[in-house]
């Protein structure tokens, strides 16, 4: 069977080609339905169909009495094809792990020129917090909004998504792998603590080099606490 019969998918592959070619941005009005139909040759019920699942996926946005226009909200309907798309292909843990590396990777090569002074003294609030909370809910805590303070201070809508999809399935299990470091030896608990901290201040201080290095080290960690 077909999602979409010929005339729905014209519709989306003509919005598709005028966004690619920079003929329309967001907040542009499109032509109204009946120029579509006129335009592409298919019924207005084809039209109508095809604008509902744009607007579903948030490309376009309608507003009753004025038309359709390009919309743009993308960000949270990525978040949770990204999120199913990752679990149907039954990705391991290691895979996704590496996923997530690879995106903080981005973020941290965008962040130094972008990251905000309120996103500043975050990072550095859930630093203080993981570093001197004897609460392990608290740490866990702190440690996933270390990370996710970084990449939202990247500004790429399309890491920030990718991240976010990937955290969602690895909730879960940061609390697995700080337990598992935890029972190692106390200096390797604090090594693992303070790369959260390195890593803070090199992306405050727009090091890149520092920053890349923290990251590879925390990576280290999770890879040889997460199991098989």
């Amino acid at each position: 069977m077909t999602f979409m019969n010929d005339g729905h998918k014209r519709l989306i592959d003509y919005i598709e080609d005028l966004i690619i070619n920079e003929k329309v941005k967001i907040g542009d009005r499109l032509p109204s339905e009946r120029e579509l139909s006129s335009i592409l040759d298919i019924s207005r019920g084809s039209v109508r169909t095809g604008l509902t699942v744009l607007e579903a996926i948030g490309v376009v946005s309608n507003r009753p009495g004025s038309g359709n226009y390009i919309a743009g909200y993308f960000d949270h309907n990525l978040v949770q094809i990204m999120t199913m798309m990752y679990v149907l292909d039954d990705m391991s843990m290691r895979d996704i792990w590496g996923f997530r590396y690879a995106a903080e990777l981005q973020a941290v090569m965008r962040a130094p020129q972008n990251i905000t002074e309120g996103q500043k003294k975050l990072l550095k609030s859930y630093v203080g917090i993981l570093i001197n909370s004897d609460d392990e809910t608290e740490r866990t805590y702190a440690d996933k909004m270390i990370h996710q303070t970084i990449v939202e201070a990247s500004g790429n809508r399309l890491v920030i998504a990718n991240y976010l999809a990937l955290s969602k399935m690895l909730d879960k299990f940061v609390r697995q792998v700080r337990q598992s470091v935890g029972r190692g030896s106390a200096e390797e608990y604090d090594r693992f603590q303070h790369t959260h901290e390195e890593l803070a201040r090199a992306v405050c201080i727009g090091d890149y080099d520092l920053a890349k290095k923290a990251l590879d080290v925390h990576q280290s960690f999770v890879i040889n606490n997460i199991g098989e």
